[in-house]
């Protein structure tokens, strides 16, 4: 049964907004990204997606992470969400770092008015992250990843 994540990673990160915030999450950008597997939009169950942002001012740590998933930039054609707000959690290692994830568990499928990209665009295997955080002073997203795997077995 094949597995993998697409994910969104930038050391610099996307500043959060009171309004929602895109990042297109692509495959992953690690050594030999090349074999990667591209994520299947059919015949796969998409289990969970996991991010980690960053805030660095004040006192104030974020929270009320609300996050959704669409298949164009535009945030039209939405796949899940809007969620509920997201409790994140900081993390040990690091002040300033919190994580956080939400649950999907759909298979996936194109909605009827979308074309489905082929092979050769580049947009294969890319989905949209819409990510919003109500305290949004110096809070950035630095990696969201979506994780799948494969219905059959092989």
């Amino acid at each position: 049964m094949a597995s993998g994540y697409i994910e969104y990673h930038d050391d610099t990160g996307q500043a959060l907004a009171t309004n929602y915030a895109r990042v297109s999450m692509s495959t992953p950008s690690v050594p030999n990204a090349t074999d990667a597997i591209p994520l299947p939009t059919s015949g796969c169950k998409w289990t969970h997606v996991e991010f980690q942002i960053t805030h660095t001012g004040g006192t104030d740590d974020p929270r009320n992470v609300t996050v959704l998933l669409t298949w164009d930039s535009d945030g039209k054609e939405i796949i899940a969400g809007p969620s509920d707000a997201i409790t994140v959690t900081e993390t040990t290692s690091s002040n300033g770092v919190y994580i956080g994830a939400f649950d999907l568990g759909i298979v996936p499928t194109y909605p009827a008015i979308t074309t489905a990209p082929s092979s050769t665009t580049k947009e294969r295997g890319t989905v949209y992250l819409f990510i919003k955080c109500d305290r949004v002073n110096t809070t950035t997203l630095k990696i969201a990843r979506l994780h799948w795997h494969s219905l059959s077995k092989g």
